[in-house]
């Protein structure tokens, strides 16, 4: 894993809005390739209804919330396993949005389209 501070992860998430396209609505921080990611409405619902299938993922209510950043809403949707200590904590929540969660966060640009994903999964 690389080695990030603040100024390397705003860097990082601002270069990432900006190649954005209209049709992305989150993105979130792949552990795997130590980078960030997006998400289409289509690839959001795949990955949902793939953790869904799982049986081992949960979404605590309570970890659904807003932040800003940079006078900027984003709602968030925090994915965990239920074996606790399978959960890492995610560089970018920490550095990139001031929020020191464990498990794998997905940054929404809307309200709408995060209690979707949410809807999705607990169908």
């Amino acid at each position: 894993m690389a080695c990030y501070n603040n100024e390397k992860m705003n860097a990082l998430i601002d270069e990432c809005m900006k190649k954005e396209t209209p049709r992305d609505i989150c993105r979130f921080w792949h552990f795997k390739d130590d980078s960030i990611r997006v998400f289409d409405k289509d690839e959001m619902k795949e990955q949902f209804i793939r953790y869904k299938n799982l049986g081992i993922i949960k979404i605590e209510d309570f970890n659904n919330m807003m932040i800003k950043r940079n006078g900027r809403k984003f709602y968030v949707l925090v994915v965990q396993n239920q074996n606790m200590e399978k959960n890492p904590n995610c560089p970018m929540s920490m550095l990139g949005y001031g929020l020191m969660v464990s498990g794998y966060p997905y940054w929404f640009n809307t309200k709408k389209d995060r209690d979707n994903a949410v809807k999705i999964f607990k169908e």
